[in-house]
């Protein structure tokens, strides 16, 4: 994260249709897609993530100042006017996934290309308090590199709806976990779960994923009081590819 202050985040998940289609998923994702969000009021970073079990699937964390940046007219217009890239690859989107968060807790003071993210559910009001303890105790003797957490504040407000994903407690949880490689990752992973359990239990099974590139705010080239340019010219031989 920049030197500003993240007290909030958004937790993304999805998968794309098929192999055919991902060298063009990746280009718009990495160059236009994720910059133009990223460049919005109240952004500040953003990750980008694909699993190591199905390269198909894919996660995304955007860093924001508070919950407040997904409720701006900015971030309204770039959902209903899409780019025409975006317009041509969202019907290629499946297991649409989306947690806006505030931030409950971050540990650790660095972080590292392998991640863990765990969606949780709790009847327990105050079980937030629990996974910062034990995130807190697990990150202290180096089990993991860092980690962050925060309570979910789903929103049914945007275009593109949730995927089912079955949770009815009260309180959801998006935990995020960062180590070097998969193996203590899965170590850590399970070490966390036993320590919250039978409290708080897992919504989906724990996803595993690499960093594949990471975008700031302060770094875009473009002023930010307008949207991030459209890439054309990285579309272009996509649409000539369909003609041939």
């Amino acid at each position: 994260m920049t030197q500003r202050t993240a007290r909030a985040f958004l937790a993304l998940w999805n998968s794309i249709s098929g192999e055919g289609v991902q060298k063009e998923y990746e280009t718009w994702h990495s160059f236009e897609h994720v910059p133009e969000r990223v460049g919005l009021p109240g952004f500040i970073e953003a990750r980008r993530y694909r699993s190591t079990a199905n390269p198909l699937r894919y996660y995304t964390c955007y860093w924001l100042e508070s919950a407040d940046a997904l409720a701006t007219p900015q971030y309204r217009d770039v959902f209903t006017n899409p780019t025409v890239w975006s317009a041509r690859i969202r019907p290629q989107m499946r297991d649409f996934f989306r947690m806006p968060c505030g931030l409950g807790g971050a540990h650790g003071n660095s972080s590292a290309s392998r991640l863990v993210t765990l969606h949780l559910q709790s009847d327990d009001a105050d079980a937030g308090a629990l996974i910062d303890a034990a995130l807190r105790s697990i990150t202290s003797k180096a089990g993991l590199v860092s980690a962050q957490w925060g309570p979910a504040r789903p929103t049914s407000d945007f275009p593109l709806a949730n995927v089912d994903a079955g949770a009815a407690a009260q309180h959801q949880f998006v935990v995020m976990l960062d180590h070097l490689d998969d193996a203590a990752l899965r170590e850590a992973t399970q070490q966390l779960l036993q320590a919250l359990a039978p409290g708080l239990t897992p919504v989906t099974p724990p996803d595993h994923f690499e960093l594949l590139t990471q975008v700031r705010q302060d770094e875009l080239l473009s002023p930010l009081s307008a949207r991030q340019p459209q890439r054309p010219e990285l579309l272009s031989p996509f649409i000539q590819g369909d003609n041939a």
